[in-house]
């Protein structure tokens, strides 16, 4: 069940996991998530880097991926550059897709046992939500209310991607629930109270 993710160091990743868990004790459910994310993005984001090297050291320059809407994108890189001059960009959307979606990755196995393993979430995301960037509704129009643990995988960490977005790029601000109205606690909890363990989790199966 383990994870392939080359130049992994958990060092790396353990003081945000436990920010992560420090902040969602002190009922600040934004920020753990925040910081749960950082690990996430650590995760996936070297998953890609890998994946995308040894493309480049079998002289391909691009490669059709599945992004979390579905849509196929063509990703283009240059073939022989340095490391230190990578030369190409994936947006989070499609590194996520891959590190999640990748066949024979190892993490639909850790998936699968992830979720047989959690206790019923206390919060309910209350879907859909709104891209602040973009204006439209995630995972998509009319969505009903649901556990993120028993989303498809795409929709779920489109949802939560959306939720770091608002947070990073959109203006939102989700703080202490005497401060914010109750469907954004809402929201900033369910992400949380979901990420703080699969992250907590993740970390553990992966071996660099």
């Amino acid at each position: 069940m383990q994870i392939i993710v080359r130049d992994f160091v958990y060092e790396q990743v353990k003081w945000w996991i436990e920010q992560a868990k420090k902040h969602w004790e002190n009922n600040e459910p934004a920020l753990s998530f925040i910081c749960a994310w950082v690990v996430f993005d650590h995760c996936y984001s070297l998953f890609a880097r890998v994946y995308i090297d040894a493309l480049r050291l079998r002289k391909k320059t691009s490669i059709e991926l599945e992004d979390l809407r579905g849509r196929v994108q063509r990703v283009y890189f240059p073939p022989n550059r340095p490391k230190k001059e990578e030369g190409y960009y994936i947006p989070d959307h499609l590194e996520i897709a891959l590190f999640v979606g990748k066949k024979n990755s190892g993490f639909q196995e850790f998936w699968d046992y992830f979720r047989k393993k959690q206790e019923t979430p206390k919060y309910e995301m209350p879907l859909p939500i709104k891209d602040l960037t973009w204006r439209n509704d995630i995972p998509n129009e009319g969505a009903a209310p649901a556990r993120l643990i028993d989303m498809e995988l795409r929709p779920l960490f489109l949802t939560l991607l959306t939720i770091r977005n608002n947070l990073f790029h959109g203006g939102k601000s989700f703080g202490r629930k005497e401060y914010e109205d109750e469907r954004n606690f809402n929201i900033c909890s369910s992400a949380a109270e979901f990420m703080v363990p699969f992250v907590d989790e993740l970390t553990t199966n992966i071996e660099p």
